[in-house]
């Protein structure tokens, strides 16, 4: 993005910030780390505007009970990116940014760092043909990590669907029951790790049920 672009970038509204988000490498060339920074900027307070379109400055006893919250984006799509750790950890300063939705499919990543810079309150999070060396561990962090977490995608992830769901929810002697919150876990992609046309309805049954107990609640389980 030509830093003549990027001073224009700021005036943007919410609804074009995340469409170029959402665009970046996949209708067009990704977008640099330094462009997303400057789209997750603190978007500029909306000011009410009267009939005529003029902006109206609101008297101080008619303010009190108005939202003058700012507006941010709440999903980062990040996907395909190949280093979103450090992009990651800004989180927090990123005042046009409340993160509850981050898509990471296809990015390559350090799973358990990643998921050690996350926010706790991230709602859903997209990790399908992620490339990652330490999945096992990083799913285990995530299970333990996400106490709010209710959409997860894990599709065509390495360990296959039984290794997936096997480092989501681990035996349990002690500690807190892994993702309380989750509703549904995708895991598309797990091809013949649940055998053949006669095998596969069995085991997803099998591992369905391994989900259910091991979140202590029912999941949509989606192969």
């Amino acid at each position: 993005m030509a830093q003549a672009m990027r001073a224009g970038v700021v005036q943007l509204s919410l609804h074009l910030r995340g469409a170029l988000l959402a665009a970046s490498g996949v209708v067009g060339p990704r977008l640099s780390d330094a462009d997303i920074r400057v789209l997750l900027e603190e978007a500029p307070r909306e000011t009410p505007t009267d009939a005529g379109g003029e902006a109206r400055e609101w008297e101080e006893h008619d303010d009190w009970d108005k939202d003058t919250a700012r507006p941010s984006l709440h999903h980062l799509p990040l996907m395909a990116h190949p280093s979103p750790l450090r992009l990651l950890r800004d989180v927090p300063r990123f005042t046009g940014l409340t993160l509850t939705s981050l898509d990471l499919a296809f990015a390559t990543l350090p799973l358990e760092r990643v998921i050690g810079v996350l926010p706790a309150s991230l709602r859903a999070l997209g990790l399908a043909g992620a490339r990652a060396r330490d999945w096992e561990r990083g799913l285990g962090a995530l299970g333990r990590k996400m106490r709010v977490l209710r959409t997860l995608d894990v599709s065509y992830c390495p360990l296959g669907a039984r290794g997936t769901v096997g480092a989501l929810f681990p035996p349990r002697t002690i500690g807190p029951q892994p993702l309380p919150s989750l509703r549904v876990l995708g895991l598309c992609g797990a091809g013949g790790d649940l055998g053949d046309e006669e095998e596969a309805p069995p085991r997803r049954k099998a591992l369905r049920a391994a989900v259910i107990e091991g979140a202590g609640h029912w999941v949509d389980v989606r192969f």
